[in-house]
Formats: structure tokens, C-alpha cells, sequence
């Protein structure tokens, strides 16, 4: 009787066995991909993070190499600033 058990066992032990591999094998890819995408997202995230300090470095670089056309550049977005704004401002007839 054992003898029979174990001959039907056997095989059903085996292919659980396989699907058991074949699953764990399947959740460490997709948790290889999954933090292969994390850690781009957290570069690009980064970057964004970045960005605002070095557009401010760059700016104050360029300001300091060209003090006069950094004054010059200011007065003309403000006066078409004040431009624009001021014909917003006139009463509707």
C-alpha cells in the first residue's frame, strides 16, 4: 500500500515542486524589473529635484560675467510686464 502511495505521490510531489520553481522564479524577475524601474524613476526624480539649483547656479553665473545685461534684461521684462498688465487693468465700456 505505501508502495503504491509513494509511486503516486512521487510525481505529484515533483510537478508542485516545478511549479513552485517556476513561481518563485517568475516573482524574482518581475521584482528584478520592478527595481530596475524604481531606481530610473528615482534618477529622474532626481533630476527634477536638481534642476531648480542648477538653473539658479547658471543664472547667477551668467549674471555675475554680465552684470549690465542682466540690469538691462530686468528693466525690459518689466516694462513689458507693466504693459501688459496696465491695458488689463482699464475699465470695461
Amino acid at each position: 500500500m505505501h508502495h503504491t502511495i509513494d509511486n503516486i505521490a512521487t510525481p505529484a510531489h515533483n510537478m508542485i515542486d516545478g511549479a513552485a520553481t517556476g513561481a518563485h522564479q517568475t516573482v524574482d524577475k518581475l521584482a528584478q524589473k520592478l527595481n530596475r524601474g524604481a531606481n530610473t524613476v528615482g534618477q529622474q526624480v532626481q533630476r527634477l529635484v536638481d534642476a531648480p539649483t542648477e538653473l539658479a547656479d547658471a543664472a547667477c553665473g551668467a549674471i555675475q560675467k554680465h552684470p549690465l545685461r542682466a540690469v538691462a534684461i530686468s528693466l525690459a521684462v518689466g516694462l513689458v510686464l507693466g504693459r501688459l498688465s496696465a491695458g488689463r487693468n482699464r475699465p470695461v465700456r
